[in-house]
């Protein structure tokens, strides 16, 4: 089976952006920022792993953010739509 795709082509990119030997190290590189947002992430990726494997740290487990919160956190939520991949092609 296959999943009906619920988020826009916008994210791909058709054509280069920029000439490779142009590229900077620096524009490739996460900023400070995108650091402290990743941290924060394996933060609570760590803290879920604690609770779910150390039986002493159980009751911790209500206060355990269990989704990581994104841009596409709206449509994740909502069903997909699965069809047969054969139907894609009237087999």
């Amino acid at each position: 089976m296959q999943t009906g795709i619920q988020l826009t082509g916008t994210q791909c990119y058709t054509t280069p952006q920029c000439d490779v030997t142009a590229l900077e190290i620096g524009e490739i590189l996460p900023s400070k920022v995108d650091l402290e947002c990743i941290f924060d992430d394996l933060v609570q990726l760590v803290y879920r792993e604690i609770v779910k494997y150390i039986p002493c740290y159980g009751p911790f487990k209500p206060g355990v953010q269990h989704h990581i919160p994104h841009q596409y956190s709206k449509q994740m939520s909502t069903k997909s739509e699965q069809v047969h991949f054969a139907m894609l092609y009237n087999y």
